[in-house]
């Protein structure tokens, strides 16, 4: 049985022109010019601590609040790429398990599933206010398999981003990368990543493999 521990924004749901639109503004609203791919690099990392790094130590809060008013008004929503609503419903249907890590706080989280037809569709959901640490460090991913009562070995990650790659690595647990979010497929790589998706069809192709197949490919690249 495949354990599938998926990122949210830019993995599963077409979330990043949201994201950024309100980050820029909230960054417009506390006197700062946006750097639209300063803001890029920090999707994935949770809103608090970027807030304390584009606003300055002690404003991370600011940031936060700033940011929900102006996320909450966008006409954008967090809509799932085409075809992620199918692929899950496949991979359900073959019996993987399904969790969800993300750095969004879990009413933004759970707001967002409702579009990937809600949190039931998931056996664990993981979120900033989880109380389990956050990417890049292990913490969302030791706690998904804690509630998937899975084992790294049965257990791979998802993601787009350099944060999801080493909170992956940093758990022990193998990783396949997207190349529709945050950074390239090219950039994942060079990062690390063995096994990079470049549709939502090749994605759905890898994660129905035996998670032990999965893993010799990647260490077959990797001896390659």
């Amino acid at each position: 049985m495949n354990n599938l521990i998926f990122d949210l924004d830019g993995t599963l749901t077409n979330s990043l022109p949201l994201i950024i639109e309100a980050q820029s503004k909230a960054l417009q609203q506390a006197g700062i010019e946006p750097d639209r791919q300063k803001i890029i690099s920090y999707i994935g990392y949770p809103l608090l601590q970027t807030g304390e790094v584009l606003l300055g130590p002690g404003r991370g809060q600011e940031y936060v609040d700033l940011y929900q008013v102006h996320y909450k008004a966008s006409a954008q929503k967090p809509l799932p790429f085409p075809g992620i609503r199918q692929m899950l419903d496949t991979l359900r249907a073959h019996g993987c398990r399904l969790a969800v890590a993300t750095s969004k706080r879990r009413a933004a989280a759970l707001e967002s599933l409702t579009y990937l037809g809600g949190e039931e569709m998931f056996e664990a959901v993981v979120t900033a206010d989880s109380g389990c640490g956050c990417k890049p460090g292990p913490g969302p991913a030791l706690k998904a398999m804690e509630l998937l009562l899975a084992t790294p070995e049965t257990t791979l990650f998802i993601g787009d981003s350099l944060f999801d790659l080493r909170c992956a690595n940093a758990a022990g647990i193998a990783f396949v990368g997207v190349s529709w979010g945050a950074v390239s497929g090219d950039c994942l790589r060079q990062a690390g990543a063995k096994i990079v998706a470049d549709s939502v069809e090749e994605l759905t192709a890898i994660l129905l493999r035996p998670i032990s197949s999965v893993d010799c490919e990647s260490k077959s690249i990797n001896e390659g």
